[in-house]
């Protein structure tokens, strides 16, 4: 069984491979996390003790690629 570090290097390296740029990891309890994109907001999510009926990567960055909002650019992100 993988920890929550080395689930959490595995998708990244499955996001920034589909163009993600990621934040940084949020604990959302002590075995799993949460990181969202900077450009199109998909988020991945990382278990280091998956339910049964649960995977121990999952979410929109490691499944599509990144289709930056109109909106949201990386410029405006960091200008405020």
């Amino acid at each position: 069984m993988a920890t929550l570090g080395q689930l959490q290097r595995s998708a990244l390296v499955s996001c920034e491979n589909r163009k993600h740029y990621m934040s940084h990891f949020t604990s959302l309890t002590d075995h799993s996390a949460i990181a969202t994109c900077f450009n199109c907001g998909m988020e991945v999510y990382v278990t280091a003790k998956p339910r049964p009926n649960e995977i121990d990567v999952s979410g929109e960055a490691v499944a599509l690629n990144c289709r930056p909002r109109p909106e949201a650019t990386l410029d405006k992100e960091y200008a405020s």
